[in-house]
């Protein structure tokens, strides 16, 4: 079962009537659309200041991350509002577009080298957890029944 197995809802008048606007969020694209959002949030960030769209880049990853080794998506919970600011973020992005194209080279390449760095820390991290789980893993088989 899905965690937490089933849908918790208050079933009262003031919040039965969210229920479409929640059913039509919940689709695969959302996260699609969340992801474009932080994009364009990340480069208007970029735009005004490099350090400043690094800084919030590494909380976000460390808020994330903390969150994502309890292993529940229930525990996230606290971060959604980083979606409706990303998903506002798409528009306002779509207003400054004059500003925002100096920066997208710039911008395009801290990104890239932030997100592969991020893929060779979690293959790493993979290939290591691979290890040790195979080791503690024969070590177990090996010992005496």
């Amino acid at each position: 079962m899905l965690d937490p197995g089933f849908p918790r809802r208050l079933v009262l008048p003031a919040t039965t009537w969210q229920e479409p606007l929640w059913t039509w969020l919940a689709q695969p694209w959302a996260p699609a659309l969340g992801f474009l959002g932080m994009v364009a949030l990340f480069w208007r960030l970029a735009a005004r200041s490099g350090w400043e769209a690094l800084a919030l880049a590494i909380l976000l990853l460390l808020l994330m991350g903390y969150t994502a080794i309890q292993f529940s998506v229930r525990h996230f919970f606290h971060l959604e509002v980083l979606w409706w600011v990303a998903l506002f973020s798409i528009p306002a992005a779509a207003l400054e577009g004059r500003r925002l194209w100096p920066v997208a080279p710039r911008f395009a390449l801290g990104a890239g080298m932030l997100l592969g760095l991020m893929a060779l820390s979690y293959a790493g991290l993979a290939a290591l957890q691979q290890h040790r789980l195979t080791a503690a893993f024969a070590a177990l088989l090996d010992l005496p029944r």
